[in-house]
């Protein structure tokens, strides 16, 4: 659903969301394909607000540590971090999907 999304005419924070959605799925599915599109939707925003900044900072971090293999029991921690303070329910004329309600059932099934 997410690689769907026409994103051309998104604004600057529009194109943050998207980005830390398709990091969420990555870091969820620890799929190659998933992290090479995660890393350059993330590299891709631009944002000037430090919390925001440092989100970013953290999860290009935790892509690279994903990808060279070492990032799995800290990915976890950042999954449930952005989840936490990120609201992700998109909705189209009612209807919709609440993807942390999804993230929260796979951590749960992880544990």
């Amino acid at each position: 659903m997410l690689s769907e999304i026409d994103s051309s005419k998104f604004s600057d924070a529009n194109n943050f969301d998207l980005a830390i959605s398709l990091c969420e799925f990555a870091i969820a599915s620890c799929d190659e394909n998933d992290l090479d599109v995660a890393l350059a939707a993330i590299k891709a925003v631009r944002n000037s607000e430090p919390l925001f900044a440092d989100m970013q900072k953290d999860l290009l971090v935790q892509l690279y540590e994903l990808k060279s293999g070492k990032g799995s029991a800290v990915a976890e921690s950042l999954i449930e971090k952005i989840n936490r303070y990120i609201t992700i329910k998109p909705n189209i004329m009612g209807v919709g999907a609440d993807f942390n309600a999804m993230i929260d059932d796979f951590i749960r099934r992880k544990k």
